[in-house]
């Protein structure tokens, strides 16, 4: 019984290093070759590797190295490119996110300070006597202000809370 024919590649990224193995069922072995010239240590491991985690249906631990196999320079830099775009990607998507989370605190910012004016406005209204007319249109300021805030803060506030008393016994 003999092992299912086989054409895998691997990659070794700690020693930046693309092998090919493939089964030869003349000499019941696995042949591997390489994009670049290996060391012995990296024979070693590669070898070992195979024995343990690609052998695991050949009736023979036989594993040869056959040389170096110029397409596989070429494999290699496709995987390098598709990481890199995928490691741009989630670059893009790190800043994306960053630049997203200070636009909120940016906005939330902002509203706090508009609702801080506004509130300080409408206590001046009130101290001069204004219209209860004028003092609805700012109170439904304020809360479209506190709506607004809302929406960026990460801790929400009620409407309830932010309005003033002096404002809420006129409205």
């Amino acid at each position: 019984m003999g092992m299912k024919p086989m054409k895998e590649l691997f990659y070794f990224s700690q020693s930046d290093l693309m092998i090919q193995v493939q089964y030869g069922q003349a000499s019941n072995a696995l042949n591997y070759s390489s994009h670049r010239e290996i060391t012995e240590g990296e024979k070693t491991f590669i070898e070992n590797y195979i024995r343990t985690k690609v052998n695991s249906e050949a009736e023979s631990d036989a594993v040869s190295y056959m040389g170096i196999n110029d397409e596989l320079a070429k494999d290699l830099n496709e995987y390098h490119a598709k990481n890199n775009i995928k490691s741009l990607h989630e670059k893009h998507e790190k800043v994306d996110g960053a630049v997203k989370g200070l636009i909120k605190e940016s906005m939330a910012n902002y509203y706090f300070e508009q609702i801080g004016k506004k509130l300080i406005e409408v206590r001046g209204m009130i101290q001069e006597g204004s219209e209860v007319s004028e003092l609805n249109l700012e109170k439904n300021n304020l809360a479209e202000l506190v709506y607004a805030y809302n929406i960026y803060a990460e801790q929400k506030v009620s409407f309830e809370k932010v309005l003033p008393k002096e404002l809420s016994e006129f409205c």
